[in-house]
């Protein structure tokens, strides 16, 4: 039991759960619960009452509840919350012995469970984490994965943080909601921020003439292929195989003109969106197209506007 109660301790102040004596309707704080059982052991007296739930648990919703007890004991009105509104949240942990104490239904832990499942359990720890963002896209984040319509982002045990760029055109903010270990879904605030990762952007230096070309639909004359190089295709089948030797290959890119200069800024995740609400979309398979009405088709041609002004380069 000792064990037990110094590992809740252990639990953020806070989050830490209540302590109650089977059969009482009372609660205690875990120091005097572990005080006690330093000074009494099993001679304490608190644990003469009746093995019964029910003064407690009457009197509060389902909430995550660890009922700790020895092999073998047998509580007398465990039936009465063997419901489907308590048995998420009622779980048992025997202290010595194979027997359990619990039915087949319950979670049960042994002496030779890793009482950090205890833990987990009774903080009813965040599972996954859901954000939804119809009608915009999600054009990065610093973890978990992309649902397929782009519209949901899916992080499985998210830590205590989640980052994501989402932009939509009428400014609506994507909903977020958390699954728990019990199964209770609950919605989450959501604050979407910058690029969660540092923007990796790349100077031209020599290409204005040819960006200049391409800004006006002229195609470009290259004198290493002696071939004409439409608006976008940044790929040459001479020399190294580019136009932009400085361009990591197989990525998107946001080219943007200033006042002296061009700059590429890479997508992180390989999601751009265009002016007309189309995202881009570059996976192992190749440039994909998606339209916000979910049809998809290979992206053929390049340097259309981006939703913030650029032009869109896949090397």
């Amino acid at each position: 039991m000792l064990s037990i109660l110094e590992s809740l301790t252990a639990i953020p102040e806070p989050l830490q759960p209540d302590a109650v004596y089977l059969g009482a309707d009372d609660s205690c704080s875990l120091g005097r619960m572990l005080a006690d059982a330093t000074v009494h052991g099993a001679n304490n007296p608190e644990l003469n009452r009746g093995a019964v739930l029910g003064p407690w648990l009457s009197r509060r919703p389902p909430k995550p509840t660890i009922v700790a007890a020895m092999s073998g004991t047998r509580i007398l009105d465990l039936d009465d919350w063997a419901t489907p509104a308590w048995i998420p949240h009622l779980a048992f942990y025997r202290f010595l012995g194979d027997e359990r104490i619990s039915p087949p239904a319950f979670t049960e832990w042994g002496p030779e469970s890793p009482l950090d499942e205890l833990r987990s359990f009774l903080t009813d720890a965040v599972q996954a984490l859901t954000i939804t963002g119809a009608g915009g896209a999600f054009l990065d984040w610093s973890e978990g994965e992309l649902g397929a319509a782009l519209t949901v982002l899916q992080v499985t045990q998210p830590r205590d943080r989640v980052l994501f760029a989402f932009h939509h055109a009428d400014g609506a903010v994507p909903t977020a909601e958390v699954t728990r270990r019990s199964g209770e879904r609950v919605a989450a605030t959501v604050r979407p921020t910058q690029s969660p990762h540092a923007v990796e952007s790349v100077a031209l230096s020599g290409a204005e003439t040819l960006l200049s070309l391409w800004s006006l639909g002229t195609t470009w004359s290259c004198r290493r292929c002696e071939r004409s190089h439409p608006p976008g295709q940044a790929r040459c089948p001479a020399g190294d195989g580019m136009l932009f030797p400085d361009l990591a290959p197989d990525r998107l890119w946001t080219f943007r003109k200033h006042r002296d200069h061009w700059t590429a800024d890479a997508a992180p995740r390989g999601v751009v969106l265009l002016d007309d609400g189309n995202i881009v979309l570059l996976t192992t398979a190749g440039a994909t197209i998606m339209e916000p009405d979910g049809a998809r088709h290979a992206l053929t041609t390049g340097f259309q506007r981006t939703h913030d002004g650029g032009r869109l380069v896949r090397t």
